[in-house]
C-alpha cells in the first residue's frame, strides 16, 4: 500500500524541512530555505531567531516560515508566551509550533489549558496558522486524546505529536492512528507527525495513519535524493 501511496503522493508538499539544532549557523538557515523551495517543501521549521533571516530567502516562494514557541519543554509563563508569539508574528513568522504547557496535560487541568490555548489562538487570529504540540510520549493515551480534544475545541490548525527534543521515543503510527480516531469529529484540524520520522517508509505509513503534515530534519534522506 505504501509503495502505491507513493506513486500519488507529492511527499515534499508534507514536509516541515527542519532545523532546531542550538548550534546551528545563519549558513545552516539560509541552505535549509534554499532546500525547502527547490524541493517542494510545505514549510520549513526553524528556531526563533532565525526567523527575519529566514523569511528573506523564503519571500516570493510558495514555502512557509514556521517556528517554535516556549520550545521544548512548554514551562513558560502565559503572559511570555503570549509576548513570543507576538513577536513571532510580527518578525514574519506564518505559523506557530508551540508547546501545551505539559505541566497542565500531566495535572489532566484541562479548563486552565482551553483558556491557555484560547489566549494563543486570539493572538495569532488569522495571521499565523498554529500548531499544538503534545509531546505524546510523556503522556498515556488518555490524556493525549483528551489533550488534543481540547486542541481542537479551541481551534488550533493542526496538532503535532513531538518537539524531537524531549520525547522518550519516536513517534509512532500508533500516535497517529490515536490522533485521527479521537479528531474524527474535527476533520478540519491536521496531525503533524515529528520525532524520529527518518525514512520514507516512516513517512508514508505516517501520511497512510492520518498524518497531514511531516516534521523532519531528515527531507533529503526521505525524498531519497542524492
Amino acid at each position: 500500500m505504501s509503495e502505491h501511496l507513493s506513486d500519488q503522493l507529492n511527499l515534499a508538499g508534507y514536509i516541515d524541512h527542519t532545523l532546531l539544532a542550538p548550534l546551528a549557523t545563519d549558513r545552516e538557515v539560509e541552505v535549509l530555505c534554499l532546500e525547502a523551495i527547490a524541493w517542494g517543501c510545505k514549510a520549513v521549521c526553524i528556531q526563533p531567531k532565525w526567523v527575519t533571516h529566514a523569511r528573506s530567502y523564503l519571500e516570493g516562494s510558495a514555502v512557509s516560515l514556521a517556528s517554535v514557541l516556549d520550545f521544548p519543554f512548554g514551562a513558560c509563563d502565559q503572559a511570555i508566551r503570549l509576548k513570543m508569539a507576538e513577536q513571532l508574528v510580527i518578525d514574519g513568522c506564518e505559523e506557530l509550533d508551540f508547546v501545551l504547557p505539559l505541566s497542565l496535560v500531566v495535572q489532566e487541568d484541562w479548563p486552565n489549558l482551553y483558556k491557555e490555548l484560547k489566549a494563543i489562538l486570539q493572538l495569532a487570529g488569522n495571521r499565523a496558522r498554529t500548531k499544538a504540540i503534545i509531546e505524546v510520549s510523556l503522556f498515556s493515551p488518555e490524556q493525549v486524546a483528551e489533550a488534543a480534544l481540547v486542541c481542537a475545541q479551541v481551534g488550533v490548525s493542526m496538532v503535532k505529536t513531538s518537539t524531537g527534543i524531549i520525547n522518550t521515543r519516536p513517534t509512532s503510527v500508533e500516535d497517529i492512528t490515536l490522533l485521527r480516531n479521537t479528531l474524527s469529529d474535527y476533520p478540519e484540524v491536521g496531525i503533524k507527525a515529528s520525532g524520529g520520522i527518518k525514512t520514507k517508509e516512516q513517512a508514508l505509513k505516517m501520511i497512510e495513519a492520518g498524518a497531514t503534515r511531516l516534521g523532519t530534519s531528515a527531507t533529503k534522506q526521505i525524498l531519497e535524493l542524492q
